[in-house]
Order: C-alpha cells, then structure tokens, then sequence
C-alpha cells in the first residue's frame, strides 16, 4: 500500500491516504505529524474512514492535485547543491584552514 503525505495550499493539516483508485484502503486526517513528538508527547486529533468509497473518492482528489503540482526537484537540488564552481575555500573558509589549501 502506498501512502500520500499532503500540505496544500487548502490544509494545514497533513493527511494520509492508503491505497489507489482501485484499490482504497484509507483516509486519516490528523494533527499528528509523523514525528516523535507528533505521535508520542503531543496531545493530538485524527479521524480515519475505512469505508473504500469515501477513501477512493479522497485518493481521487488527490491524485488530481497531484497532477496540477509544479514540479521542484530540479530547483531543490539546486538549492541543496549548488554549483561547487561558486565556493572557494580559500576565500569561503576561515582562514586557519584556507591557508593549508595555499
């Protein structure tokens, strides 16, 4: 089963879908985030619905705001990695250890 985390400009809380079209499992929407504190120290809400049409029909509102997403990778990866080319280590470092570069 896959599972589809979302943060839209339409929820502030994230939501988890399981399944797919032909096959929905579950809907949970929840205050919890999927950390430590989110699930163990945090007081914390949630609904799930196993019924597979009301599941289904959530996965299908997702996948459809899924296919109006601007792609981001490309940008991120910049951002995470920028071009190696912009760093000098002997003008970015501090100068104890640029000048065992020199």
């Amino acid at each position: 089963m896959s599972a589809a985390t979302s943060r839209s400009s339409c929820t502030e809380r994230p939501f988890y879908l399981f399944g797919d079209r032909h096959d929905a499992r579950a809907a949970l929407v929840t205050s919890a985030n999927l950390t430590a504190a989110g699930m163990w120290d945090n007081l914390e809400l949630g609904l799930v619905h196993y019924d597979p049409e009301v599941s289904k029909r959530a996965i299908r509102w997702f996948d459809e705001l899924w296919e109006q997403a601007t792609p981001y990778k490309d940008d991120l990866y910049d951002f995470l990695f920028p071009d190696v080319g912009l760093l000098d280590p002997l003008r970015n470092l501090p100068w104890g250890i640029g000048a065992a570069f020199r």
